[in-house]
């Protein structure tokens, strides 16, 4: 008798662990963003501010620039992750700054208003 309640508890606890775990997988898969849906983002932006090819051409070079920058931070094994995190906050007040000299006060505001409707 006490080993068939050992089992049934047992076999309770397996059956509801599996299922949290399940669970959790399809919680963090839905909420990733693809590179294709990134990709078409970016693609999104630039066609409602109406950048200019010399715009274009900024910020492509800005972003290239930066995810050069990531990747030497974070391949860099010297740094503690606190570091690198602090680095990399750096790094995006850098951007938007970068960001800010390339688009005109109303293309701004339009990024600006984007991205509080996205919140």
């Amino acid at each position: 008798m006490k080993k068939t309640i050992i089992f049934i508890i047992l076999f309770f606890f397996i059956i509801t662990g599996n299922y949290a775990q399940v669970q959790r997988q399809t919680d963090s898969s839905q909420t990733r963003m693809t590179n294709t849906d990134k990709r078409q983002q970016k693609l999104q932006m630039m066609q409602d501010l109406h950048l200019t090819s010399q715009q274009r051409g900024d910020m492509k070079e800005m972003r290239k620039s930066m995810k050069q920058q990531k990747d030497a931070l974070k391949t860099n094994p010297n740094l503690t992750t606190e570091q690198k995190r602090e680095k990399l906050k750096r790094l995006h007040k850098e951007q938007n700054e970068k960001l800010k000299k390339i688009l005109t006060t109303e293309q701004q505001e339009q990024l600006k208003a984007k991205r509080k409707d996205k919140r």
